[in-house]
């Protein structure tokens, strides 16, 4: 089966250095970071055009609660039902991130590129025991190594201290399961879902 070329975003404030990329090409990994102090929106850009993925799968809000498109009394203006499903921050907390992202999202949709919101804590949940990287108990790299029986190509070698990085990674990974039919969506259709894994044996 011939998988898209695609990629996966963990995406960040605008100059604060935290904005990552991963894609599997014919070469081997493209893993990079947007240097700090420069646009990360501008960055990403770039990589698209440098790179040419025909899929994109993005770490970030794209989509707002439906009260906030719909007005009603009684809705919620906070979370989505994805948010609330998943117990994922509001994208109206994150407010400028979310607006950047759903930005993006629409022009490269516009230029036929299909873009995914996925939420990477969501797979590390599945995919690592609990308490896991963010908790501090365990090591990136060694939630790399136990990530790569997985990936179809070895990953390279792991800065410890970079979980942007490897939020990319797992955004990649859950692109992954998507070209192999292995996802599901949480949310509501009509107000925006987020693609999640289902771990496969």
């Amino acid at each position: 089966m011939a998988l898209l070329s695609f990629a996966g975003i963990d995406f960040g404030a605008k100059t604060a250095g935290t904005t990552a990329w991963c894609q599997l090409g014919p070469l081997g990994w493209v893993w990079e970071q947007c240097p700090k102090g420069q646009d990360a929106d501008l960055w990403l850009e770039h990589m698209v055009q440098n790179h040419a993925p025909q899929a994109l799968y993005i770490d970030a809000p794209l989509s707002l609660p439906r009260a906030c498109i719909a007005p009603s009394p009684t809705g919620d203006f906070a979370f989505r039902s994805a948010d609330r499903q998943l117990q994922a921050m509001s994208p109206m907390f994150l407010g400028g991130l979310t607006a950047r992202a759903m930005r993006l999202a629409c022009r490269f949709r516009e230029q036929g590129i299909p873009c995914h919101e996925v939420y990477p804590a969501h797979s590390a949940s599945l995919l690592f025991p609990k308490p896991w990287y963010k908790k501090g108990k365990y090591q990136i790299p060694e939630l790399v190594s136990a990530l790569a029986p997985r990936l179809p190509k070895a990953p390279p070698s792991f800065d410890q201290r970079n979980e942007h990085r490897f939020d990319a990674l797992l955004a990649w990974f859950t692109g992954l399961q998507h070209q192999l039919g292995n996802t599901e969506w949480i949310g509501d259709p009509e107000e925006g879902c987020v693609l999640t894994v289902r771990i496969p044996n």
